[in-house]
């Protein structure tokens, strides 16, 4: 599959040469050092990306994102594999202005925008709707977004995907939904968010405030979870404050 991924992109890079920009990459490593209660310490790497980016042209684009991550072979002795996270077409304002189209292997609505807007240490650690194994970051399907109200701060997501996210090939017939709704309130610094996360193995129900209050950026968040095992529920509180600027005026 990876392979075949690989192809196609190459043979869209051929097709649009001498009319589109060149291919850029980009790279973003997360590296760490862990000492456990019993004494035991590791230096490990919990994030890898290579990133390439081409656009094709004023409105259409496309991307690819490569990751590593431990695996287990018959020994169980742990070794890092390469696998591929990203890999889509992006069509803008193709139905109307402000929308976009991604189709291919590409990220979902509720893990990238705690992570962009509210999580600001995924460098430390993952949020725990994906720890605990109830949200994918991507997986392969057609996604629609678009931007609305006249601040385009409003903000709609819908994918329709295979549903086994992207660490798993599609088994069944069956396909998930993520969905993402965002309006802003008290002068468009604080948003409401409604994530809906469904498909044959998991169900999320997710309310989210977020904002920015001064310096500090905050989210609350409130989740119900289910899988085909148990049902849960719960809440989590995210803050992050500048201040960098202010020790730089001090000093």
């Amino acid at each position: 599959m990876f392979r075949k991924i690989i192809i196609f992109f190459i043979s869209l890079m051929y097709f649009s040469n001498g009319v589109s920009s060149e291919l850029k990459f980009s790279g973003l490593l997360y590296t760490h050092y862990k000492i456990s209660k019993n004494g035991n310490n590791e230096f490990d790497i919990s994030r890898l990306y290579l990133t390439g980016k081409k656009e094709i042209s004023k409105n259409i684009g496309f991307r690819f994102t490569t990751d590593i991550g431990r695996v287990s072979n018959s020994d169980e002795k742990k070794f890092y594999r390469l696998y591929l996270k990203y890999a889509y077409i992006s069509f803008d304002n193709l139905l109307y202005d402000n929308s976009n189209i991604k189709i291919g292997q590409h990220y979902l609505p509720l893990l990238t925008y705690l992570e962009n807007n509210v999580w600001k240490y995924r460098s430390i650690g993952k949020m725990m709707l994906d720890l605990e194994g109830y949200q994918t970051s991507s997986d392969m399907g057609i996604g629609l977004s678009g931007k609305f109200l006249n601040n385009k701060k409003g903000v709609y997501t819908i994918s329709i995907v295979n549903g086994e996210g992207f660490a798993n090939p599609e088994i069944n017939k069956n396909k998930g939904i993520y969905s993402q709704l965002t309006f802003p309130f008290l002068f468009s610094k604080q948003n409401i968010s409604s994530f809906i996360s469904y498909t044959n193995k998991i169900k999320t129900y997710t309310i989210l405030f977020d904002g920015t209050v001064h310096k500090t950026i905050y989210g609350i968040e409130l989740s119900y979870c289910e899988n085909s095992h148990n049902k849960a529920k719960g809440y989590s509180f995210f803050q992050h404050t500048k201040v960098l600027n202010d020790i730089n005026k001090m000093l």
